[in-house]
C-alpha cells in the first residue's frame, strides 16, 4: 500500500514543524517538515551560504524519507515556495521521480516579476533574469 507523504517548507524564519498539527487531516498521510540548516529543529547547524546548498540539503532530506512505493507531494509557502520551485528543477535535472502534486502559496508565479513598492509608487524588478512585464 502506498503511503502518502506531504513535504512542507514554510516561509523564511519559520520552522516547518508548524505543519505537523495538520497531519490529522491527511487521512493516513504523513507530514514531513523540511527545515534547512539553521532553522527549526536544525537551529544548531550552520546556515547555508547559497540557495544551491539549501536545495542540495532539501533534496537529501526528501530522498532519505522516500521509499519506492511512496506517493509524495510538496507544499511551500512564500520563501518555501521558491525553494520548492528550485528543488523541483534540481530533481528534474537529476532524472528523479517527481511529486504527484505541488502546492504553492504566498508567492507569485516565477514567470511574473516580483516588485517592491516604494513610497513613490515605482516598482523595482527583483528578478533581473525576467523582462519587466505589465
Amino acid at each position: 500500500m502506498k503511503k502518502r507523504k506531504l513535504f512542507c517548507l514554510p516561509h523564511a524564519g519559520a520552522s516547518a514543524t508548524l505543519y505537523l498539527q495538520c497531519e490529522k487531516y491527511l487521512d493516513g498521510g504523513e507530514i514531513i517538515p523540511l527545515d534547512p540548516p539553521g532553522r527549526g529543529r536544525r537551529m544548531s547547524e550552520p546556515l547555508c551560504e547559497t540557495i544551491e546548498e539549501v536545495v542540495a540539503d532539501l533534496k537529501a532530506q526528501v530522498v532519505s524519507h522516500l521509499s519506492p512505493d511512496d506517493d509524495f507531494t510538496f507544499y511551500g509557502h512564500s520563501m518555501g515556495a521558491l525553494l520548492i520551485y528550485e528543488l523541483l528543477h534540481e530533481m528534474m535535472r537529476d532524472g528523479m521521480r517527481l511529486p504527484s502534486h505541488i502546492f504553492i502559496s504566498g508567492r507569485n508565479s516565477p514567470s511574473v516579476p516580483q516588485r517592491v513598492l516604494r513610497k513613490s509608487g515605482v516598482g523595482k524588478t527583483l528578478r533581473p533574469d525576467h523582462e519587466d512585464r505589465p
